[in-house]
């Protein structure tokens, strides 16, 4: 006859209040450790550190766009923080560039030690740095490339990042002045007038409705009106 098959056994129900690590529930963190769990930018192609640079920034401008802007920081504080952050990291790429041109060995860029360092970190630290003055070509040779270096800085980092930044700016800061002078639509404006009475149980014949309504908000327009007219 039929072998009756045995019901297979439910998978265990997960914690409910486990950590959302635990769950593998995709979060800000758990993207954070897998950047930071990739390898090394000097074992990988450019295009892959570029494309990872993009990763981490996008990813940490998604994060702070989340966050709720405190009171006492001005609408362009992240603009300012992003464009400090994009100058800051194309000034590796700009050093290698510029010290190729020159046919110049790369200078490796050397964390500075904490304040109270240990007798292996030192060492190690000092290490690092004789390595890098290692690089170092002759002296003419040094000269000119830190000039050019200067100038490329200049014209290839700060300038085009603060163009857009002042364009971004200005607009950030227009919206907010407009968002705190136009706080209030003009339906919500008369909607406290609205509810103040109902007209459904009243017979509307021998009723009288007043309405008490502050025009206040249009002074700006009628003076800009009346100037336009004067001129």
């Amino acid at each position: 006859g039929r072998v009756p098959v045995r019901r297979p056994k439910p998978e265990p129900i997960r914690n409910a209040m486990s950590k959302p690590l635990e769950l593998g529930v995709p979060s800000a963190k758990l993207l954070q450790d897998q950047l930071a769990a990739l390898p090394s930018s000097t074992s990988q192609p450019p295009e892959v550190v570029r494309e990872r640079q993009d990763v981490a920034v996008e990813l940490n401008k998604a994060i702070r766009e989340a966050k709720q802007q405190p009171f006492e920081r001005s609408p362009i504080w992240w603009l300012a923080y992003e464009t400090v952050t994009e100058i800051v990291m194309s000034i590796p790429g700009k050093v290698k560039s510029t010290r190729r041109m020159y046919s110049l060995q790369e200078m490796p860029f050397i964390p500075p030690c904490t304040d109270d360092p240990s007798p292996e970190e030192e060492a190690e630290y000092n290490e690092k740095v004789e390595q890098r003055k290692a690089t170092r070509g002759e002296d003419d040779k040094e000269n000119e490339w830190r000039s050019k270096f200067l100038e490329k800085v200049g014209t290839d980092c700060f300038g085009p990042r603060l163009s857009r930044f002042e364009v971004v700016a200005e607009e950030a800061i227009a919206l907010s002045r407009i968002n705190s002078v136009a706080s209030l639509s003009l339906r919500d404006r008369v909607q406290t007038y609205l509810d103040r009475q109902s007209v459904e149980s009243i017979e509307m014949g021998g009723s009288v409705l007043m309405y008490e309504v502050d025009l206040g908000f249009l002074g700006p327009k009628i003076d800009a009106a009346a100037a336009a007219a004067a001129a």
